[in-house]
């Protein structure tokens, strides 16, 4: 209401003091630029709160969607080594690998740790196709 005193005030800027007088007798003119200062002061404050807030939520959003593709493509990944087999002769059978590499945060342990994982596991597979590769050449000698 003191805002739409003041717009009134300043279209009719003769009727300020009768406005004064009547609606806010003990409220000076000064008191009441401070007050409507104030709350826009306030108002500016508040906004620049949620827009500060809204930015993070952003930030979060957009880090959850790489997290969750990081541990889909992990998942996949999983599931491709799963998909090695050895057949009657023991050879093994690659299926086709795509490995993606990550820039993994040092904070995130849990894609650290599948990623020491699927290192270990591709090191057992490399190994093992060493093995098969050496004593098949050996025998075809």
């Amino acid at each position: 209401m003191t805002r739409q005193l003041m717009c009134l005030a300043q279209v009719y800027g003769k009727k300020w003091t009768f406005i004064q007088q009547n609606y806010f007798p003990n409220i000076t003119s000064e008191q009441l630029r401070l007050k409507s200062f104030q709350q826009e002061q306030k108002q500016k404050k508040y906004s620049e709160i949620a827009n500060k807030a809204e930015k993070g939520l952003q930030l979060c959003d957009k880090e959850m969607q790489f997290l969750k593709t990081a541990y889909q493509e992990i998942k996949a990944i999983r599931i491709r080594f799963e998909q090695v087999k050895v057949n009657k002769l023991g050879i093994v059978q690659l299926e086709p690998l795509y490995l993606v590499f990550f820039n993994i945060l040092s904070e995130n342990n849990y894609i650290a740790e599948e990623e020491k994982r699927l290192q270990r596991i591709l090191q057992k597979l490399d190994d093992k196709f060493n093995d098969i590769t050496s004593t098949q050449s050996i025998s075809f000698q």
